[in-house]
């Protein structure tokens, strides 16, 4: 698939992870506290050869929407 990618280009695909969000009570009981685990990431990623795009411009942004 690498010689796909190499003669017409990638096929990128928007991929993202979103943290885990979970409410816990206080030491009252009466009020909820906001935990967040882990951090939100947003790539693009080849769909053929799995080339990952970790840090995209809004350029490659736009050009993987067409």
């Amino acid at each position: 698939m690498k010689i796909f990618c190499k003669l017409l280009g990638h096929t990128w695909v928007h991929q993202s992870k979103d943290p885990k969000i979970s409410w816990n009570t206080g030491k009252s009981l009466s009020e909820l506290h906001l935990t967040v685990d882990g951090e939100y990431s947003f790539w693009l990623e080849c769909q053929r050869c799995g080339e990952r795009n970790d840090s995209p411009t809004s350029a490659d942004v736009k050009a993987a929407n067409n």
